[in-house]
């Protein structure tokens, strides 16, 4: 009996010895991890043993080339830190496909621009060291913030960034998110641009634009049932059932009817308005 439990000793010993360990230590940016999970040596299993987060186990359903740590599902507050850790096999390493934010950078915006020709210009210091997430470029739009470009972040300790953005008709606001927790200030222009025209066809259901647009259409209650940021010149509503909608395209809104037989624009009170 003390043979066996020197030898179990030594066999969990030995174990160990031939596990390898890797922790990689971040804060969480609205993405889940994604790692590459080769073959051991032996051709049969594969890499990783198992995957903990934050020292709790997470998987050990690890026989699979690739593993996604679904986080958006843990409903982890954005820009908490996380620990992952992979134990697997020293034959073999797993590689992580996800840029990782690494913690303790303190990005700051100094400034933001916007010029009438639509070119976006913001500063900032202490930009991520090592593996950067992009900035996502939002814009204030059908009454919420929409991402609409993503720019990769530079070495520099001090940066200036600069792109075009789309200017739409009226009001057009803009901000940079950082993917971290970290948001510049808004920057607001009033746009010369003329909305664009369009025409209701009542008996098919439809409304045509003179030029494409992005829109979104809600309900009466706000419940979004569609949206499309691409570019369209027509939308077909045959396929909606009856009742209230608001159609918002580009910075422009028109309320709408639609009966079984028809489509209809319609007025609003100031008590709607104000829902």
């Amino acid at each position: 009996m003390k043979t066996f439990a020197i030898l179990l000793t030594l066999f969990i010993h030995f174990g160990a010895l031939c596990q390898g360990k890797r922790e990689i230590i971040s804060v969480y940016t609205c993405q889940n991890i994604y790692i590459q999970n080769p073959f051991a040596d032996d051709l049969n299993h594969y890499c990783i043993d198992s995957i903990e987060l934050n020292g709790k186990l997470y998987t050990k359903d690890v026989e699979k080339s690739s593993i996604a740590i679904k986080l958006d599902s843990l409903y982890i507050p954005l820009g908490s830190p996380i620990k992952i850790t992979l134990y697997y096999k020293v034959t073999c390493m797993p590689k992580i496909l996800t840029p990782m934010h690494p913690r303790g950078s303190k990005l700051t915006f100094n400034s933001i621009q916007l010029n009438k020709d639509g070119v976006l210009t913001w500063k900032t210091t202490n930009d991520s060291i090592g593996i950067r997430p992009p900035f996502l470029i939002e814009q204030f739009r059908f009454n919420r913030w929409i991402r609409i470009s993503e720019i990769e972040q530079t070495w520099k300790s001090e940066n200036t960034y600069s792109t075009r953005v789309n200017l739409l008709p009226g009001i057009n606001t803009f901000r940079i998110n950082s993917y971290s927790g970290y948001i510049s200030d808004t920057i607001t222009i009033d746009s010369e641009i003329k909305p664009i025209p369009y025409s209701i066809d009542s008996i098919n259901k439809k409304i045509t634009f003179a030029d494409s647009v992005s829109f979104e259409l809600q309900r009466n209650d706000k419940f979004s049932i569609r949206f499309d940021n691409g570019r369209n010149t027509m939308i077909d509503f045959s396929m909606y059932e009856p009742g209230k909608y608001i159609l918002f395209y580009d910075n422009e809104v028109i309320y709408l009817t639609i009966s079984r037989k028809k489509i209809l624009k319609r007025k609003v009170n100031i008590l709607e308005l104000s829902n």
